[in-house]
């Protein structure tokens, strides 16, 4: 799997908070893709054990897949959760809207990725990860919507399941969720950026829902609130069913702590952004020159910058995210 177009995989995400988490929680941390790949393994790995051997590749897309660093035992609670009944049944309880989602499902030439929506265009987002991918142009793609509520692009004549429906050309992601996301994740200002504690938590996530105008949504802990000390905020997702924005609980130090370099260009990009005005094209040159001094190499992908025109701003912002690389995105003015 890869962070083509944002650095942040959703799936790793859930599964390393799922511990902490109350089963009656549990589920609607998850999106429709991050579901839907998840299912996708645990069925096939019961078909792969009842039959004593794999099935054989169909010539179709398949549904986004999940790195096998994910944990048996979350594949159990999700098991359990999703086949108490049947499988379909346990699963319907899934669905959502694919305009409120924030991630993307890319089909490429080497696999499925699963990448944070950026533009809220997934043509555009998927078409970005095919050249980051591939170094080429990428062939007409198609949207669609899987039978969760999830975001999947594929190439234009891909066989797709019989229950996925097209999105359309004209078809975009909600951009004020987008950019919710990626606030919350930012390395810069956002959660990521220091230990903060359960209140500092919630009045960050509240300051953003104010800033980007989503009336009606709460920011809650699902999981103990963080003392800022221990134990830091963490932003796990958005349940569309009852608006919340869902907040937790990370240790302060631990197996995934960040690492250096990239506090090191979170914090040396934060102070370079702290102060002026630039347009979009000049903050992307000046992430790039920061990030190679730091030596950071986008040819080799290790620092991508996503440039999100917004017409009616005056300066451009700026989040990081971080997964398999370092994604900066850029909203501001041409």
């Amino acid at each position: 799997m890869t962070g083509a177009a944002g650095g942040h995989d959703p799936i790793s995400t859930f599964v390393r908070r799922a511990a902490a988490v109350r089963d009656e929680d549990l589920v609607s941390q998850a999106d429709p893709n991050t579901q839907e790949a998840l299912m996708h393994d645990i069925t096939t790995s019961a078909r792969s054990a009842a039959h004593g051997a794999a099935g054989r590749a169909e010539k179709k897309f398949a549904p986004p897949r999940h790195p096998r660093r994910v944990r048996r035992g979350l594949i159990a609670v999700v098991a359990i959760l999703a086949v108490g009944g049947s499988v379909a049944a346990g699963w319907a309880a899934l669905r959502g809207s694919p305009r409120e989602q924030t991630t993307v499902a890319c089909a490429t030439p080497g696999g499925t990725s699963y990448i944070d929506a950026v533009t809220g265009d997934p043509l555009v987002d998927c078409a970005t990860a095919w050249q980051r991918e591939t170094g080429h142009e990428p062939p007409t793609l198609v949207a669609y919507r899987t039978a969760g509520g999830g975001v999947v692009v594929v190439p234009k004549g891909s066989k797709v399941p019989a229950d996925y429906r097209p999105l359309g050309r004209t078809f975009t992601q909600d951009s004020r969720l987008i950019e919710l996301a990626a606030s919350l994740n930012d390395w810069i200002g956002g959660l990521n950026a220091r230990c903060n504690s359960g209140p500092q938590s919630r009045a960050l996530a509240s300051r953003h829902l104010n800033r980007l105008g989503l009336t009606g949504w709460t920011p809650v802990f699902i999981q103990r609130s963080p003392d800022g000390r221990s134990t830091c905020g963490d932003y796990i997702g958005l349940d569309h069913v009852n608006r919340r924005v869902q907040l937790g609980s990370m240790p302060a130090a631990g197996p995934s702590a960040p690492d250096r370099q990239l506090r090191t260009l979170a914090n040396r990009l934060g102070a370079e952004f702290a102060t002026g005005c630039r347009k979009l094209d000049d903050a992307a040159t000046e992430v790039t020159s920061v990030a190679t001094r730091l030596g950071f190499s986008p040819a080799r992908n290790e620092i991508q910058v996503n440039q999100v025109p917004d017409p009616k701003a005056a300066c451009t912002r700026i989040d990081m995210a971080v997964g398999g690389t370092a994604s900066v995105t850029l909203r501001g003015p041409k």
